[in-house]
């Protein structure tokens, strides 16, 4: 939720209540729906996430609060589960934080330039100015789900499976030639 939002909202001569829309920063259209079927999914975890139904419920609760109808229990709970995530040790890796502080300066630079590196990239792979692609994953097919079962029940060996995974991986790039799409990618049969 935008804590820092609300908090700057409190200066209420800033914000036009009769022009002001408050939305999610993105659309639902690709976002799991609900946290509730994630039954497996463990609790800190799942209390750092939003899919949805909870989206939609943070964009009531925020303009709710932009006209002084502020839920309490809720921006607290809310403010909880990120100071868990900012103070989790799956977020926070000790060894992670001391490989960054001892980067340099010159870490970040690369050693060519961005337009002998875009030069080079046209040289080997001759894409269009507009090259086209697709996003990278490809809907999961009910056999390669059922594949995957029993290569998780163990009733298929893990060649067996191996070679499922190739052959999906075969049909994928197969459409992609077949469209012309410039940039292929193997559609992540196995997430």
């Amino acid at each position: 939720i935008a804590i820092a939002f609300l908090s700057v909202s409190n200066n209420y001569e800033y914000i036009l209540s009769d022009k002001l829309v408050v939305s999610t920063s993105c659309s639902l259209m690709h976002t799991a729906v609900d946290l509730v079927n994630e039954t497996k999914l463990d609790s800190e975890i799942k209390s750092w996430l939003a899919f949805a139904a909870q989206k939609v419920v943070e964009v009531n609760a925020l303009g709710k609060a932009l006209v002084g109808l502020k839920d309490e229990a809720y921006f607290a709970a809310n403010a909880a589960a990120q100071a868990s995530r900012r103070s989790s040790p799956r977020v926070n890796n000790e060894e992670v934080q001391k490989a960054a502080a001892a980067l340099k300066g010159s870490d970040h630079r690369r050693a060519t330039t961005v337009s002998a590196r875009l030069d080079a990239q046209q040289k080997k792979l001759n894409l269009p100015v507009l090259p086209t692609t697709t996003i990278g994953s490809f809907p999961q097919t009910m056999d390669l789900r059922r594949v995957r079962r029993e290569y998780k029940a163990k009733k298929i060996s893990e060649e067996a499976y191996v070679s499922a995974i190739k052959e999906e991986i075969s049909k994928v790039v197969k459409i992609q030639e077949e469209l012309d799409i410039d940039v292929l990618v193997h559609g992540e049969p196995e997430r």
